[in-house]
């Protein structure tokens, strides 16, 4: 029997080119390593991305040595495509391109809450609950901000200066 070993550039990472933390302004990248090393070890990966409106690929980072890099300086709401390559002492290898992505935040701003009712009140205060929005715009609601008005007037002055809600009622005094 004979073996034949060959030497080459390494062949694709394995899997898929996962992209993930999506920013308006960078997201990281991650990848496996290539099945086929080309018969040499590999040194490091070239990570390059590409606007899909363009024909040039520019490079994200010609020396990643780990499988996972942060592309920076995106530009909001472009479409982009990432490829992934390994590199030996052959050369680079063949590279394995990602699916398309848009640069923008993943979170919008969260639909109103419902609307303020009393659910009790003594002689100078109140006590309002409300439900919370259909929608938090992609991340937990952190804070609720309670502002009032006298009827006659147009100026809003906040309730919770001091403290911020976290939960979906709060006790005005002061009235």
């Amino acid at each position: 029997s004979v073996l034949v070993k060959v030497l080459d550039s390494p062949g694709p990472c394995a899997g898929k080119i996962t992209i993930s933390r999506v920013t308006e302004e960078k997201c990281t990248l991650a990848w496996n390593a290539p099945h086929e090393d080309g018969g040499a070890e590999i040194t490091h990966y070239i990570v390059e991305r590409r606007e899909t409106s363009r024909l040039n690929w520019v490079i994200v980072n010609a020396e990643c040595v780990t499988h996972s890099c942060v592309a920076m300086r995106l530009i909001k709401n472009n479409e982009y495509i990432f490829r992934v390559r390994g590199v030996n002492k052959y050369g680079p290898g063949v590279p394995l391109e990602s699916e398309t992505m848009i640069a923008r935040n993943s979170f919008t701003i969260p639909s109103p809450p419902g609307m303020p009712e009393s659910v009790g009140a003594g002689k100078e205060h109140i006590i309002i609950q409300w439900l919370k929005p259909e929608s938090d715009g992609g991340s937990e609601i952190s804070t609720y901000l309670v502002d009032k008005r006298e009827k006659r007037s147009l100026r809003w002055t906040r309730v919770n200066k001091d403290y911020t809600s976290y939960i979906t009622w709060l006790k005005v005094t002061g009235l």
